[in-house]
């Protein structure tokens, strides 16, 4: 009989963690990150996805960050996968002279074109709540179009 209950314990954990796993893996998706209207064929485009507040735009605290090289390309596509579902922003840029930064005039007033989830602020930088979206399907495409500034 011991032999017989390990037997149940064992597939009984078993089965647990399947369903821990699954649980995990619904909890899940990708995002991909499209960036149109790409102007020069020199640096690289920027994007970092930031998921607080409390570290919107702060350069060093992003969920995730990737750059592509932008070749002859008018427009590049990023993958995000195994993102954790919740609520982001995400930003861009075309580093242009591949400094990894933003340029900005002596105003602050980026030099760079660039792009944010929901952004519709210009005289000021956007709230963390005002340029994010809810990120809760297994996969999702977003779409951000570099413009500079004055053309905002």
């Amino acid at each position: 009989m011991l032999h017989h209950f390990n037997l149940k314990s064992l597939l009984g954990s078993a089965l647990f963690l399947l369903s821990i796993h699954s649980f995990t893996i619904q909890n899940t998706g990708k995002l991909t990150v499209t960036v149109n209207n790409i102007e020069k064929p020199a640096g690289e485009v920027r994007v970092a996805l930031y998921n607080s507040e409390s570290t919107f735009l702060d350069p060093k605290k992003f969920v995730a960050v990737k750059s592509m090289s932008v070749g002859n390309n008018t427009s590049v596509t990023l993958e995000f996968s195994n993102l954790p579902y919740g609520n982001y922003a995400v930003t861009t840029y075309h580093d242009i002279n591949s400094n990894r930064k933003l340029d900005q005039n002596a105003l602050g007033i980026p030099d760079e074109p660039y792009d944010m989830t929901n952004l519709k602020v210009k005289w000021r930088k956007p709230t963390f709540n005002e340029v994010k979206f809810p990120f809760q399907a297994p996969q999702k495409t977003v779409q951000l179009h570099l413009k500079r500034w004055i053309d905002r």
